[in-house]
């Protein structure tokens, strides 16, 4: 069973609405629960990452995808950055140097399962 945990820090500045609105345009399925300093969403199952998923292959990242997920795989755990100013397009970009700072989104428990549905999507080269 997978455990999904997306965490974005807030600034002062920041509205918490737009981060939120955000971070469910490429995670809808999560629980969002939003604090003083950051929102949290969780979800379990690869159901969880059914948005995401569908975006990585309409925007042909499936290869780049796999390659972050592989390099950030501790063990059961992959921990990897999501650029959130461009999650508010419903787009993905890989980055942690964005002006807000990323989302970091945390697979945890088979993630043997995200790394062959990612892989399936990238082909055969993969």
């Amino acid at each position: 069973m997978l455990e999904v945990t997306l965490i974005a820090k807030l600034s002062p500045t920041e509205d918490p609405q737009k981060v939120l609105e955000a971070m469910k345009k490429l995670f809808p399925e999560l629980n969002f629960e939003v604090k003083e300093d950051r929102i949290v969403g969780r979800g379990e199952g690869i159901a969880a990452l059914r948005r995401f998923v569908e975006i990585i292959g309409r925007e042909a990242i499936a290869p780049r995808t796999l390659s972050l997920l592989r390099e950030r795989r501790r063990g059961d755990s992959i921990l990897i950055p999501i650029d959130r100013e461009v999650a508010t397009t419903e787009r993905i970009s890989y980055d942690e140097e964005g002006e807000m700072g990323p989302m970091w989104l945390e697979v945890r428990g088979d993630v043997e399962e995200l790394l062959e549905l990612v892989r399936s999507l990238a082909g055969s080269d993969a």
